[in-house]
């Protein structure tokens, strides 16, 4: 030991660890380059060995070549039909492809191996060869059996046609020496066909060349026996036999002479066949050699191999004792001078450590090494370190005093401000629960946090807490709700506050929630957090209703009061529709003709009192029209039905709420004054009919007498400008109800021009032609301003007369009438065959909207839908004997022309 210490004494710590990391790396090196000398000859060994068991697979390969070879020829011999042959030749020919041979590289023995191989590739190759030239002839043989078998089965066709002939022909004669004819030519045949069947199953050529010598003498035999019978014979029927088996002979001879040349082909080809057997086992025998040679070399070669292996194994077993025992050496030296100047060192510094630590020590003492080295530098560090963390200590504990003077400062400080912020939040709170409104917020996953305004459980309910916001909310769809879910998410995921924005003005802003109308407010609070204001504006809501309900009802007033000749006239003509109403019944039509006036009758009445603003009245008629809309598509109704359903309803209780308003505001002196020119109408009536029957009497003076009766006509009718008057008027409100706008306009036409008492309910018709307008052609203002066109519509209606014909003009430049959309809807109520519509011309397809029920709308409102009003007008037309044309473009705008007869005295019968 002393020894090595003195030795430990010449180095320092930092040149031991040098020493002992250059010994380690010479000893991991020696051993590595051993373990890579042994593997890089253990792998070449492997590779090698890995090469000989791929030429043992080839040999495998090779011989499972040769029995599918054997296989196939089995295969060939044994196939009894084409599809067997086609499988066969697939095999052969695509599937039984070569075999790739693998040669020796880099190998004492690669020379006469590759020869080995090169003959075995040309063997195998020849052997292919004969394969199929054995399937070729093998084919060949199977073509001519096949040829043989149908010229048999043709053959005994013919003998059976004989047969047939013979039996026929034996019925029919009568004399024994005539039948001994016929039984010699028989029996001679039958004998010929046994010859020609015994040759086409021999298989023995020479039997085979011996019945075709009998079969030629045969031949000669039956031509003998058929021209000695011919020549003594005058019996039709017996000649008639002879000639008949004369042709089949002729066919027979034919089968004969093809059936023994297909078995002359097939013993030719069974003997060259025979003489590819013979070549192929030659073949076999040379590949079976070269296989063993082949084998020979490959053990050789792996014996070898294993040799090697055994060698290099040794080599590397005595290297590794070798490296081991030095390496053993070099550890037990390194290691006795790692704890001479290491491990010894250190426990004593440990110790004195310990010893501080325990206070036996006190820090100021210092430790001593025996070595002056690294462990001397550590030591005076320490040293110094502790000289130092004594006086810290000492300094510390001064300090420590004074942070506890402070520490009971700070509590009281801390305790005055905490009392300070909770009364401000309890006056936030009371703030927020004293607003009117429910405030709360929202996390990531739209669940409401703990804290919210007492507001909230009022409009929401009690225990909101971590519930889903969704949850308390009431919405019209699944739809609708998701939609608020993932609306309110993306808010929280934007960035963009003008996006943000975007997205809360998706959101719904009002909702009823338990029976209150509820605004809703939404504020980003953060990425994390969302707030939502409520607020309860259920008695807005209803004081709004309550304005609208006023506003509608000094509409109807003023409506009503501009024009009380249309009011006055509107009610009489209802008091007689509600009287007159059972009326339809006396003329025997059938249900559903009845049912469609009253349905037209009440759905023009509806829109009359909808242009007065009277919406109790349409309300209650909107609601009959719904019901007499179900029994159209009933067929068994009757009308008896019918006539039930309007017994059970008074039409003019319907009337009854809005003429009592009407009373209430304008008293009740203004429904009995009905007229400003009080004239008894039958008077005037009486009148007419006394100016008709002097027309009558005195012809001469015609013209003066339908003066003065169109001027008595006038005193009981208005002109048709104050008829149409209304209608401006009725379609800007209308406008506005459906949120669009149009320019203000007049009716145009000769203001004298006189409504006879007939047109009266075609123009009353027109009311569905001025709101089908508005609806279906005048688009909302977005709509129109994206086509470049003004933002207010346009309608203009004007008259005239000309030629005796009243022409009234009413158009619009909305969107136009779609031949599309009518075609979806024919085709939909199936009303035509679509090849018959598709050559309509649009004025014929354009005069579909007058069919009764058809509406392009998909949904019902009190304006339209139900496809009733634009029935009316031409229901109404129709009974004028008048007619409409009806010209549209699509963006551009729609045309109606109505054409009415009309004569300037508008008197029919005078």
């Amino acid at each position: 030991m002393g020894i090595f210490n003195r030795m430990a004494s010449l180095l320092s710590i930092k040149q031991i660890i040098v020493t002992t990391i250059l010994l380690i790396s010479f000893i991991i090196i020696t051993i590595l380059g051993a373990l890579f000398f042994s593997i890089s000859r253990i792998n070449e060994n492997q590779k090698s060995i890995a090469t000989i068991l791929k030429l043992e697979k080839q040999n495998e390969l090779v011989l499972k070549k040769l029995d599918s070879i054997l296989e196939g020829e089995t295969d060939i011999l044994t196939s009894k039909d084409e599809k067997s042959f086609r499988r066969i030749k697939e095999y052969l020919f695509k599937a039984n492809s070569s075999i790739e041979l693998q040669r020796l590289k880099n190998s004492k023995y690669d020379l006469k191996y590759n020869v080995l191989i090169d003959s075995l590739e040309d063997n195998l190759q020849y052997a292919v060869e004969l394969q199929k030239d054995f399937f070729n002839t093998g084919y060949t043989i199977f073509t001519f059996k096949m040829e043989l078998k149908n010229h048999l089965e043709e053959l005994k066709k013919e003998i059976r046609k004989i047969q047939n002939l013979y039996e026929q022909t034996l019925i029919q004669l009568h004399l024994i020496e005539e039948k001994e004819y016929v039984n010699n030519i028989e029996r001679k045949i039958q004998s010929l066909y046994t010859f020609i069947r015994d040759a086409a199953f021999e298989n023995n050529q020479k039997e085979v060349d011996e019945i075709k010598n009998k079969l030629k003498n045969m031949d000669k035999l039956i031509v003998e026996t058929i021209k000695t019978t011919k020549a003594s014979i005058d019996n039709k029927i017996l000649f008639k036999f002879i000639s008949e088996v004369e042709n089949c002979l002729i066919n027979i001879n034919y089968l004969e002479y093809s059936i023994i040349s297909a078995k002359v082909e097939i013993f030719e080809k069974e003997e060259f066949l025979s003489y590819i057997k013979t070549d192929r086992k030659e073949n076999f025998l040379i590949i079976n050699n070269n296989i063993n040679d082949i084998s020979k070399i490959t053990d050789t070669i792996i014996t070898d191999n294993i040799d090697n292996s055994e060698k290099i194994s040794n080599m590397v077993i005595i290297l590794s004792i070798v490296i081991g025992i030095f390496s053993i050496l070099g550890l037990i030296f390194i290691s006795i001078i790692l704890i001479s100047r290491i491990n010894n060192p250190l426990e004593h510094i440990i110790k004195m450590i310990n010893d501080i630590l325990e206070n036996k020590v006190s820090l100021s003492k210092n430790i001593e090494v025996r070595y002056k080295d690294e462990f001397k530098e550590l030591v005076d560090v320490f040293n110094h370190m502790t000289r130092s963390l004594d006086k810290n200590i000492k300094n510390l504990k001064e300090r420590d005093e004074e942070i506890s003077l402070l520490n009971k400062d700070l509590e009281k400080r801390v305790a005055l401000r905490t009392q300070e912020l909770s009364e401000k939040n309890q006056k936030i709170i009371d703030l927020f629960n004293n607003a009117k409104q429910g405030f709360l917020s929202l996390n990531g996953d739209l669940i409401i946090d703990e804290e919210h305004s007492k507001e909230c459980e009022i409009l929401l309910g009690d225990d909101i807490s971590n519930r889903k916001i969704d949850e308390l909310l009431v919405f019209e769809s699944e739809h609708s709700k998701s939609f608020f879910n993932q609306t309110l998410k993306d808010i929280l995921r934007e960035k963009n506050e003008i996006i943000q924005n975007s997205f809360i003005e998706l959101l719904p802003k009002e909702l009823i929630i338990n029976r209150r109308a509820i605004s809703i407010d939404y504020k980003r609070l953060n990425d994390k957090k969302l707030m939502l204001i409520f607020t309860n504006i259920t008695h807005k809501k209803k004081l709004e209703r309550k304005i609208k309900k006023e506003q509608q009802l000094l509409k109807m007033i003023v409506t009503i009061i501009s024009d009380t000749m249309q009011f006055y006239e509107l009610i009489n003509d209802f008091k007689k529709f509600d009287n007159n109403k059972l009326k339809i019944f006396e003329l025997n039509n059938n249900p559903f003709f009845n049912l469609g006036e009253i349905y037209r009758e009440i759905h023009t009445f509806k829109g009359l009192f909808s242009q007065l603003y009277m919406s109790n009245s349409v309300k209650n008629l909107h609601d009959f029209e719904s019901k007499i809309s179900e029994y159209i598509n009933d067929k068994n109704f009757t009308n008896k039905e019918l006539k039930k359903l309007l017994e059970e309803n008074s039409l003019l209780d319907w009337i009854d709420e809005d003429l009592e308003i009407i009373k209430s505001i304008l008293g009740g002196n203004f429904l009995e004054e009905d007229s400003i020119i009080k004239v008894n109408e039958e008077t005037i009536i009486h009148l007419e009919d006394k100016i008709k029957n002097y027309c009558q009497l005195d012809k001469k003076h015609v013209d003066n007498y339908e003066d003065i009766l169109f001027e008595a006509q006038k005193l009981r009718s208005k002109t048709l400008y104050q008829a149409l008057k209304a209608y401006p008027n009725l379609c800007k409100d209308l406008a506005e109800s459906l949120g669009k706008q149009i320019y203000t306009f007049e009716i145009l036409g000769d203001k004298r021009i006189i409504l006879p008492p007939d047109f009266k309910p075609f123009i009353k018709s027109l009311i569905h032609v001025f709101r089908n307008l508005l609806d279906h052609g005048i688009e909302d203002m977005e709509t129109r301003l994206e086509q470049g066109k003004n933002e207010k519509g346009t309608i203009v209606c004007n008259f005239n007369l000309e030629n005796d014909f009243l022409f009234i003009l009413i158009s619009d430049d909305g969107r136009g009438i779609s031949r599309d959309r009518i075609r979806e809807k024919v085709k939909e109520l199936d009303l035509m065959p679509m090849k018959e519509f598709d050559k309509m011309s649009d004025e014929r397809v354009f005069g579909l909207i007058f069919y009764e029920t058809f509406s392009t709308k998909e949904e019902i409102t009190e304006l339209s839908g139900r496809g009733i009003g634009m029935a009316v007008v031409k229901n109404e037309l129709t009974k004028l004997d008048g007619s409409v044309e009806v010209k549209s473009e699509i963006n551009k705008g729609t045309t109606f022309i109505f054409k009415l007869p009309y004569k300037r005295k508008a008197i029919e019968n005078v």
